[in-house]
Formats: structure tokens, C-alpha cells, sequence
């Protein structure tokens, strides 16, 4: 019989001959890339430090602190989104393209290689609850450490130097807009806003400022369905049709099944034309009108499956018991009681203090985005509040003012899947980790409450471009005295655009990579790959999937381009004798590569 560590040190083995082996080709596609992005770099270019800096990179990225998983979580209204982030809408839709593997992303190989299909063996999808339709992503923190270490000393030029690094490559639209803050139970240990709040009038972002909360708007849901609870009126197991008539499945699915997930309902926000009466005002009736007309896709209670009609249904529940709107509800009931003055249910433009939301275009330039009416998102995403504000409701939470101790203590209480009443659970640096994202147009970020040191981390971004829910889960771990996986921001080298010609056409995935990749996707997760077009426009490539996303390449070196989304995302091309492509193939970050070969022309 093997020992406990026989398979760790077989793991270790594993991943030495798969560094030693990454470590050529990075030395080879170095090499051949040169100093100023074609030729060949002379063997004295190699300084001695070259090889150990690329070993300790992959080694990091082999057995990383964090397991870096896809943070462009939807907003609620995925709906239409411009540039990068539509990127995610079709490349993640599949529940695990872009799963982490164990190994972490491979070296890029030589254009010409002919092992590009040999990388797509064995891939593995998370059983994580990153889920079709884009689910939610659990920080994945290292589980050992002591609870309540000091801060570091030097946290906050960490912080910020690590926020400056945004944009250092990709230019201003790809900037954090938005504040940091952390907390230890209650205290403020560091706060700093970054950017513009509002960049018309030049208002810069302040702890003080009022963003969208989006999906955070979950756990203060759940929080008001517990207090009712605790007063009688309401019985978790109680059936959805007690409270809210009509629903044809509302027999079938209970207050619990909503709280975790776990209804069988489809998001309603990804609805086809979700986008088209988003921003019109609906009141509550008529909003469940709409969602008498969706079907289950599964068995109430059998299977989680993040949705925002879930948590909307909750509101109207709350709305049926209290006798009051949502908002007025949770005014009362939530933000009075705890002390929290800048916050409540729709955007509060006419306060001065909220932030501008920010998208980015096909042209990588920073806009506004659509118009919404925050009706249409109720209590699974209409709240707006500021990261001043989220530091009094985590001190009124621990201090029991809203809610008894053991109703915290459920609502902290997950399930087999990770998910408790309004919160992702885990466990992080010795201790529960309670997170949540926070999404919506124009908007993103994260709370992080460590549950025994009182340890919080509240990011709030008024910007899609960066992921706030990845900064957060950064910061938590230079508060915690790691420092996060360097993030590969990669320069734009100067090709001869004359070049690009030799790209252009449709692409189809390969047979090979349906065998290698499809029974491990549902329903048709690579069916966005049947047909994807390579465009150009002057000096321009662009990446356009039709009817899903279009969105620009940038050169990175000989047939290699990038994406500036911070996915991590990339493109490389195989020529064929007359040096045009004939295959191309899209990286995807810790995950695997999926090979199109290019179509002939009819």
C-alpha cells in the first residue's frame, strides 16, 4: 500500500518534467521572438537570471496560492456588453471552456508545431459552482494561516502598486475605477478609492461613494427572508405558491430551494430580450408575469444553479409578508437598525455621491453603459450602497443587531455545492470565508468577510474592464501576507499590417477537438465555435464570433495575438507552405486549447 504523500510526490515529479519541458519552448519562442518583435535573439541575450525567473513563474502558476478562476462573473444583466467582456459571455457559456487544469496554462508552442492537439487530452471541468450562463467564483485562498496576523506593514504600497498595474500595457480604459477597503471587525485598517467616480465632471472615487451593487444585493435578501423567518411568518420549507400565486411550478419549489439556488428556474436576465425592456419600470406584478413564462430546467432541490429569479422571487415573497416594497422593507427593517446611511434599493443620482458605471467599446474606449431600470432587478440586484457603508452593516452583522446569532450562523452554513443563504462559503488562511460578487452594467466587485478574525475586504469598481472580484480576492492575500499570482499584461509589438491578410477567413473547430472536448461541455458548449470569422479593417484584426462578440487582436509576436480583457485569452495561427494560415487555435487561460481549422472558401 502506497503512503499518504506517495501521490504528492508523484504530483511534484509530475510537474518538474512539465516545467522542464515549458521551459524550452519559452526559451525557443524568446529566441525567436527578439528584441523588438521579429528575428532571432543572439544566445548572449539570455542573461543568467532568464531561466530561474521562468521557472519560478511556472512554479507559481503550478501550485498557486489562488486558483485563478474566471472573475468576469455576468453582471445581472448580461444582456448586450461591449469589448472585453463580451469575450467572457460566449467563451465562458459552456460551464468549464475555460476550466483550471492542475498544471495551470501551457507554454505557447512554434506555429508550426504539429502537437497542437495533442494538449487537449484529459481535460478536466471544476466541480466548482462556476456554472453555465456564468455562475458565481469562490476565492480560492489558501486554507492554512493563522487568523488575526497583523496587516503587513507595507500593505498599502502593495495595494496600490498592485492597482497601478493595471493599464500599465493595455493603456487608460483598462485602469481600476473604484475603492479598496479593509476591515478587522469593524475598524477601518486601510481604505483608498482609485480613479473617477464620475468622469465628466472629474469626481474622484471616495469610500464615501454610492455604486451598484448587483448580485451583492443577495445576502441583504437573504438576510430580511431570516428576520421573518425568525418572527413566524414564514417557514423555509414553506412552498413558493403560500406567498406568491400563479406560478405554475409554484408548488414545487420552496423558500430554501430559492435561498440556495436550487429552484430548477432559468436566469431571467439571460433571457433573449432581456436588453430590449431592462430599462423600463415594471412593478412587481408585472415582473412575475414574466416569469410565470419560464419552464424548470430541472427538479426543484435536485441541482444548483445560480439565477437571479431566484433572489427576485425572494423580494416578491418579502413584499407579500411585509406588505411594503422591497426597498422600503430593507430601509426599515436592515439599513436603519445597523446605521447605514448611504444605502438603499435604486441608484441615487440625485445624492451626487454615485458612481458612473463604465463599459468599454469595440474602439477600447471607456463609455457609459446601456440604460436600466432597477425594477427590473428587484432583490436579486437593485440595491446601491458605498464601502463606508458595507464596514457599518458587517459590524451590525457580528454584533447581532440585525439578525440572532444562530440565524447567522445558517445562513453561514453551506451547502454540498458551497452555496449558504446569500453567501459563497469556503475556507480561507485558517478560517470561514464568507464572499459574494457584486455585478451589474457598468459595474463589479466583491465582499470577503473572514468569519473568526472579522477580517474584511470590500472592492467596489464603477468599471466592467477590470474584474473587481479578482482584485478583492488579490488583496485578500497581501493582507494575509501572500502576494497574488503576477498578472501577465502583454506589450503590443509592431507588425507589418500587409501581413494580416494572411490571417483572414473562417475558422471551424476541428474534429479533434469535439472528440477531445465535447462529452466533457453540455448541451452545445462548442457550438459557438462552429464558424468564427477573422476580419480585418485597415491595420486591424478582429475576432468575430457572429452573434455573440467581436473583438480586436492585437499582435504579441510572430502569428500570436492577445486580447485586452484581462482573461488572458489568446490566438495563435499554424501556416502552411504558402505562408497563409491554415489552422488556428485559441488559448485559454488555465485552460484548455481549442483548434479551428480555417475554412475554404465557397
Amino acid at each position: 500500500m502506497s503512503r499518504p504523500d506517495d501521490s504528492r510526490r508523484l504530483r511534484v515529479a509530475d510537474i518538474d518534467a512539465e516545467l522542464e519541458a515549458r521551459l524550452v519552448l519559452a526559451i525557443e519562442a524568446w529566441r525567436e521572438l527578439g528584441p523588438e518583435g521579429s528575428g532571432r535573439a543572439p544566445e548572449d541575450e539570455i542573461d543568467e537570471g532568464f531561466v530561474e525567473r521562468i521557472m519560478a513563474a511556472e512554479v507559481a502558476r503550478a501550485d498557486p496560492r489562488v486558483v485563478a478562476l474566471p472573475v468576469d462573473v455576468p453582471a445581472v444583466s448580461p444582456g448586450h456588453r461591449s469589448g472585453g467582456s463580451r469575450w467572457w459571455t460566449w467563451g465562458l457559456a459552456a460551464a468549464g471552456v475555460a476550466a483550471v487544469l492542475a498544471l495551470g496554462s501551457r507554454p505557447w508552442t512554434t506555429p508550426e508545431s504539429p502537437e497542437l492537439v495533442a494538449e487537449l487530452e484529459d481535460v478536466e471541468v471544476p466541480s466548482s459552482p462556476v456554472v453555465a450562463g456564468g455562475g458565481l467564483n469562490v476565492p480560492e485562498l489558501a486554507a492554512e494561516g493563522t487568523p488575526g496576523q497583523p496587516l503587513p506593514d507595507d500593505i498599502e504600497a502593495k495595494i496600490e502598486a498592485y492597482i497601478a498595474d493595471y493599464g500599465r500595457n493595455y493603456g487608460p480604459a483598462f485602469k481600476f475605477h473604484g475603492v479598496v477597503l479593509v476591515a478587522r471587525q469593524g475598524e477601518v485598517l486601510y481604505h483608498k478609492g482609485f480613479g473617477l467616480a464620475d468622469p465628466v465632471a472629474g469626481t474622484p472615487n471616495t469610500p464615501s461613494t454610492r455604486f451598484r451593487l448587483g448580485l451583492l444585493t443577495e445576502p441583504f435578501t437573504a438576510l430580511a427572508i431570516l428576520q421573518l423567518r425568525d418572527e413566524g411568518l414564514l417557514r423555509l420549507d414553506d412552498t413558493l405558491d403560500r406567498f406568491v400565486p400563479d406560478l405554475p411550478w409554484g408548488n414545487r419549489i420552496t423558500i430554501r430551494d430559492l435561498l440556495t439556488h436550487r429552484s430548477g428556474l432559468p436566469n431571467y436576465t439571460d433571457a433573449p430580450y432581456f436588453h430590449v425592456w431592462k430599462a423600463e419600470f415594471h412593478r412587481t406584478e408585472q415582473m412575475v408575469e414574466r416569469l410565470a413564462k419560464l419552464r424548470l430546467e430541472s427538479s426543484p432541490g435536485s441541482a444548483t444553479s445560480p439565477s437571479n429569479t431566484n433572489y427576485f422571487l425572494l423580494g416578491a415573497v418579502i413584499e407579500h409578508i411585509s406588505g411594503v416594497a422591497y426597498g422600503e422593507y430593507m430601509a426599515t427593517h436592515v439599513f436603519a437598525p445597523a446605521g447605514m446611511s448611504q444605502t438603499g434599493f435604486g441608484d441615487a443620482w440625485e445624492t451626487g455621491e454615485q458612481a458612473r458605471g463604465n463599459v468599454w467599446n469595440d474602439e477600447e474606449v471607456l463609455e457609459p453603459p446601456g440604460p436600466i431600470d432597477m425594477s427590473t432587478f428587484g432583490a436579486a440586484g437593485g440595491l446601491v450602497s458605498s464601502p463606508a457603508d458595507l464596514v457599518v452593516w458587517d459590524r451590525a452583522l457580528r454584533e447581532g443587531t440585525l439578525l440572532a446569532p444562530d440565524s447567522l450562523e445558517e445562513m453561514a452554513t453551506p451547502t454540498d455545492d458551497g452555496y449558504g443563504y446569500g453567501w459563497l462559503v469556503t475556507r480561507a488562511y485558517g478560517q470561514r470565508l464568507l464572499s459574494f460578487p457584486g455585478a451589474i452594467d457598468g459595474y463589479s466587485g466583491s465582499v470577503l468577510r473572514f468569519a473568526e478574525d472579522g477580517t474584511m475586504v470590500v472592492v467596489l469598481a464603477n468599471t466592467e474592464v477590470v474584474p473587481g472580484a479578482q482584485v478583492a480576492q488579490d488583496v485578500a492575500m497581501l493582507v494575509h501576507g501572500d502576494d497574488p499570482p503576477k498578472r501577465n499584461e502583454p506589450a503590443e509589438v509592431s507588425i507589418a499590417p500587409s501581413t494580416y491578410d494572411r490571417y483572414v477567413g473562417t475558422y471551424g473547430i476541428s474534429a479533434q477537438t469535439i472528440e477531445s472536448l465535447g462529452e466533457a461541455l453540455p448541451g452545445d458548449g462548442l457550438g459557438v465555435f462552429e464558424s468564427i470569422r477573422v476580419e480585418r479593417e485597415g491595420d486591424r484584426l478582429y475576432f468575430d464570433v457572429p452573434g455573440h462578440a467581436r473583438t480586436w487582436m492585437h499582435p504579441m509576436g510572430r502569428n500570436r495575438f492577445f486580447f485586452k480583457d484581462h482573461s488572458d485569452n489568446r490566438v495563435s495561427f499554424e501556416l502552411g507552405s504558402d505562408k497563409q494560415a491554415v489552422r488556428m487555435v485559441v488559448h485559454y487561460y488555465q485552460g484548455p486549447r481549442v483548434v479551428l481549422d480555417r475554412k475554404r472558401s465557397p
